[in-house]
């Protein structure tokens, strides 16, 4: 008999453990999904808020962008390598990189690939990205001065852009 107990206290402890890590994996799941309806209404609040604003313009992918200074070099393609000093920035001003850089405009996000191709040459130009054209529902992660920074999921994202120069693709 006792052995009939000991077995049935143990398969007793077995579901019971189950069925907790089932609840507290749903209450996970509910507050991940609460947290990301919230990063989504506030993306989109974020980005109505710019789309009002002088100077600012809207394309059709709903990219705004204000220029700062307008260049009057060459606009990048798709396939052109470019030379930028950008900032990036969450909705609530947390910075997330800064950098000189050169790099193809196909290895951008698409909101800044789109961006830069607006822009002349000499270009200073402010982006505001909505989500669906940055990381989307993903989040992502960066080092930046020394501390981790994370863009959340449907995060709205704002870069100050100078286009320094374009190098076209030579084609044969």
């Amino acid at each position: 008999m006792r052995k009939y107990f000991t077995f049935f206290f143990v398969v007793l402890t077995i579901v019971a453990s189950v069925l907790s890590c089932s609840k507290d994996e749903q209450t996970l799941q509910d507050k991940t999904a609460a947290a990301n309806r919230k990063n989504k209404e506030n993306s989109e609040a974020y980005i109505k808020a710019y789309r009002d604003s002088v100077g600012v313009f809207s394309t059709s992918t709903g990219l705004l962008y204000k220029a700062d200074t307008v260049g009057f070099g060459i606009k990048p393609g798709p396939e052109d390598s470019i030379h930028i000093v950008y900032t990036g920035s969450l909705a609530n001003g947390t910075m997330f990189a800064a950098s000189r850089i050169k790099m193809t405009v196909d290895e951008q996000i698409a909101g800044m690939r789109e961006g830069v191709q607006l822009m002349n040459e000499g270009s200073v130009y402010d982006l505001y990205i909505p989500h669906y054209l940055a990381y989307g529902e993903d989040s992502n992660t960066f080092l930046f001065n020394n501390k981790i920074v994370t863009i959340p999921p449907y995060a709205a994202l704002h870069f100050h852009v100078k286009l320094e120069k374009v190098v076209p693709v030579i084609s044969e």
